[in-house]
């Protein structure tokens, strides 16, 4: 590795050593960086403000994180078996495919849609 950094800095300089050091820094951010919306055949996500809202219906979710290359939202108002220590939750593929749902303990994902993302 530190023999490529010093050819990048003889070949480009040191312009295009900083571009290299700071992609590699930044690359899960920006390679991955999280949609606002993601369409699928009958609705669609969007981010508004602090939450996630699911269209039609107006349904909100909360993010609780990422994993991989999963957005995880959480909807409070549905729970297993009334624990509300047990909420639904949806993991929606960051680059678009087939989000899924489960309850936590155990996770049991199940196929829900496939999502498209769009940035807006």
């Amino acid at each position: 590795m530190y023999n490529l950094l010093i050819e990048i800095l003889k070949v480009g300089g040191i312009a295009a050593l900083a571009l290299v050091i700071v992609f590699f820094l930044l690359k899960d951010s920006v390679l991955t960086a999280t949609p606002r919306k993601f369409t699928h055949a009958s609705g669609y996500f969007e981010k508004v403000g602090n939450f996630w809202y699911e269209f039609p219906g107006n349904i909100p979710f909360v993010e609780s994180g990422r994993g991989g290359i999963y957005l995880h939202l959480i909807d409070h108002g549905r729970v297993k078996d009334g624990d509300p220590a047990h909420p639904f939750t949806l993991r929606m593929p960051l680059p678009g495919g087939m989000s899924q749902w489960s309850f936590p303990n155990p996770w049991e994902w199940r196929d829900l849609y496939i999502v498209k993302p769009e940035n807006r």
